[in-house]
């Protein structure tokens, strides 16, 4: 201890004086001003400065791991158990109800369940209806059970061959309407008739030609076309026989005559227009079932 008083007090005030550095005389004499005391601050341990672990990345890896769980569960219990029905093997679908009047139709799907659980459905194969176009019944169609099919209404179509002009369009007209062949009023002879039916039970037509007189009878089924008269040959028709199978009415149009009274028939009877024997061409015909 030294003999100075100021000495005293700092030995006395710091217990560890022999561990710091003692300042210079002169700043004790107060020659100058005295520096702040110097403390040395204690090393903590290295345990106390190591980084806390991060809550956020735990979280997360967490969450990853919460959601591949639930996606494998969820695979696993779709695709790993077949129901009921793939384990039969076969399901049937019904297709929606088809309207009234319309055609209806079947789906059936084949199931096969494989060893991995899974089932594999082959294509569907369906039963679709016919969409061809429905052919013209004739009146000689009969039903499976052998009754007669539904009368189809019936009906006369025919042209003619009228001279300097040929061939006519053809033109038909159902029961109870008329058609005309040939030109009225215009003096050009009519040459040749061609005439068909439908549903009438077929027909049979003979013509009277100039310098030929008749032709002969030619008959032919529903829907089959016959010709009577002359083309190319510049021959008047004089007159024209003409019956059905369910009845006819006719009338013709004679040079210097006009229209004739109108004639019907009966079934398989014949009908006859025009003129035999007065050298007059027969100019149009009108025609009826």
């Amino acid at each position: 201890m030294s003999g100075k008083p100021e000495d005293a007090v700092t030995e006395a005030l710091t217990p560890n004086a022999g561990t710091y550095p003692r300042p210079p005389a002169e700043w004790s004499a107060g020659s100058g001003p005295q520096p702040p005391p110097v403390f040395e601050t204690p090393e903590e341990p290295e345990s106390a400065l190591a980084p806390r672990p991060r809550r956020t990345g735990l979280l997360l890896v967490a969450a990853v791991l919460l959601v591949a769980a639930t996606a494998t569960v969820t695979m696993w219990l779709t695709s790993g158990r077949p129901d009921s029905s793939a384990a039969a093997g076969t399901t049937t679908a019904s297709a929606p109800a088809a309207p009234p009047g319309a055609a209806s139709s079947s789906v059936t799907v084949s199931v096969t369940p494989t060893p991995g659980g899974r089932a594999v459905a082959p294509a569907a194969s369906s039963a679709a209806p016919s969409r061809s176009a429905p052919a013209v019944p004739s009146a000689a169609a009969t039903t499976p059970a052998g009754r007669e099919a539904p009368a189809v209404p019936a009906r006369i179509c025919a042209r003619g061959h009228v001279q300097d002009a040929g061939w006519q369009p053809w033109v038909c007209a159902p029961r109870g309407q008329r058609i005309t062949v040939g030109q009225a009023g215009r003096s050009k002879r009519l040459e040749a008739v061609e005439v068909y039916t439908v549903g009438a039970g077929g027909l049979c037509v003979d013509a009277h030609e100039q310098d030929a007189g008749w032709q002969g009878l030619r008959c032919r089924a529903d829907g089959e076309t016959v010709t009577t008269g002359t083309t190319g040959k510049s021959r008047r028709m004089e007159a024209f026989q003409i019956r059905t199978g369910s009845g006819i009415c006719a009338r013709g149009h004679v040079q210097d005559v006009g229209w004739q009274a109108q004639v019907c028939a009966g079934r398989d009877a014949a009908v006859q227009v025009g003129t035999t024997g007065q050298s007059k061409r027969l100019e149009a015909v009108e025609l009826g079932v």
